[in-house]
């Protein structure tokens, strides 16, 4: 896991507006991690989603995915603005 992060980060940027595979892989984390917090708060309505990998504990590896893909996905923002 921490290698995939670090290969994640270790890719360049792009200002064409399109996503990297990086900025990608934390778009889908931070997807999952919203799904997971609905799942969370209220599971009954939540059955749509794939809840097998949810759990109500996050490890310091999960902690530290999520925010690498918090603050790619920020700098994504900042760098794609349509001000």
């Amino acid at each position: 896991m921490i290698s995939n992060i670090k290969e994640a980060l270790s890719f360049k940027m792009t200002n064409s507006g399109e996503l990297t595979h990086p900025e990608k892989v934390a778009l889908k984390n931070i997807i999952e991690l919203a799904k997971e917090r609905i799942w969370l708060s209220d599971p009954i309505n939540a059955m749509e989603y794939d809840d097998g990998a949810f759990d109500d504990h996050l490890s310091d590896e999960t902690l530290a995915r999520i925010k690498t893909s918090i603050k790619l996905m920020e700098t994504y923002l900042t760098n794609n603005s349509t001000k």
